[in-house]
């Protein structure tokens, strides 16, 4: 019978933890610098990940097209891609210039009129007398209330100024998305096999289970969060256009945000409609209101239909992970942000309840 020699087991001990250290410390080292060195893409890479996954079947259909051609499929979806983001974009942006100066110029010449409060106004508890105040300030002398709060008005137009540096900032950041996204198009059966094997790493034998989960989630918040959010800010720029309303850019912008945080924008559109009535006959200044609770509630019935394809995402993880993306990586965090926490809800919970059921299945054992 032999006996083990403690001190050459803790020799060996101490040999394979030091090699294990080194070689822990390394991979450490190249994951280190190499998140550094793609620090600068990394945005763009993930956004790039996600339209590729999202728009996988649409990609495939575009390549069935073109007679099985992927780099030509890949082309045309990226050509696309930019038409649809930076075309709106320009446009949106030039009608936010225009419209800025317009009622800049129309302020100093005096030419806007706001009508005066009705006198309900001074009965609302606590802030009625002050808002009557100012509205009527604003409504016999604008230029005049416009000077006494020239230190908030001053806030806001460099709050505008962000916006539409960010706004900016996000096209390009896009633009280089979807360029990224027809590239790994190309590659996509390489990818998925990549993908599978880490997450086969990561979680065994489920890990490909995991990876579908994912993927599928990514296009469900897609089609459910930002595919509700671009129809809604679409069709009410549209209503807006139609009747003419002041800076319908900027408000149009405003709706498409408020949607993807999951805030009502019914809260928006129910103030601009009451501002139409102002100027316009009634007629199509109700038609505009109908219209426009139409678009603000057309989430209870898109949210459904889009979301029920994919999987199942609490509306309080959407919004936490767009306004965690925002606080974090600004503007283009707002699309990121709830795509990222619902996928890593998702997986994660799935991957609890595979570990219930293999503890489960080990006690029945």
């Amino acid at each position: 019978m032999s006996s083990s020699d403690p001190r050459a087991d803790r020799e060996v001990f101490v040999t394979n933890a030091l090699e294990a250290s080194v070689r822990i410390g390394l991979v450490g080292l190249l994951a280190y610098v190499s998140i550094q060195i793609t620090k600068p893409f990394l945005a763009p890479l993930v956004w790039g990940v996600v339209i590729a996954i999202s728009t996988r079947p649409l990609y495939g259909r575009l390549r069935q097209a073109v007679g099985g051609r992927s780099s030509l499929a890949a082309a045309i979806f990226a050509l696309i891609g930019l038409v649809l983001v930076i075309g709106p974009t320009v446009a949106l942006t030039g009608t936010l210039v225009v419209e800025v100066e317009q009622v800049s110029g129309a302020v100093h010449a005096g030419e806007v009129r706001v009508p005066p409060p009705p006198d309900e106004v001074a009965d609302w508890p606590l802030v009625g007398s002050r808002i009557h105040r100012t509205w009527s300030l604003a409504a016999t002398n604008l230029e005049s209330a416009v000077e006494r709060f020239s230190s908030q008005v001053r806030a806001i137009a460099l709050w505008l100024l962000e916006l539409a540096t960010g706004v900016g900032g996000a096209v390009l950041l896009f633009a280089l998305s979807i360029a990224i996204a027809a590239v790994m198009h190309t590659q996509a059966e390489g990818g998925e096999r990549v993908a599978q094997s880490l997450a086969r790493r990561i979680a065994g034998e489920r890990g490909p289970e995991l990876t579908s989960l994912a993927s599928s989630t990514i296009r469900g918040v897609v089609k459910g969060v930002l595919g509700v959010a671009l129809i809604q800010s679409l069709a009410a720029g549209l209503g807006m256009l139609a009747l003419d309303v002041p800076v319908a850019g900027l408000w149009t912008l405003a709706v498409l945000l408020m949607a993807i945080m999951q805030l009502p924008t019914v809260l928006l559109m129910v103030p601009i409609s009451i501002y139409v009535f102002s100027y316009a006959d009634a007629l199509p200044a109700t038609l505009f209101l109908i219209w426009s609770v139409s678009v603000s509630l057309s989430d209870n019935v898109l949210k459904p239909l889009l979301l029920a394809r994919g999987v199942e995402v609490p509306m309080l993880v959407v919004l936490i992970g767009a306004l965690g993306g925002f606080a974090s990586i600004g503007l283009l965090g707002l699309f990121i942000g709830p795509i990222v926490l619902a996928v890593g809800y998702t997986v994660l919970g799935a991957w609890v309840d595979i570990d219930e059921q293999s503890l489960g299945q080990e006690a029945l054992e």
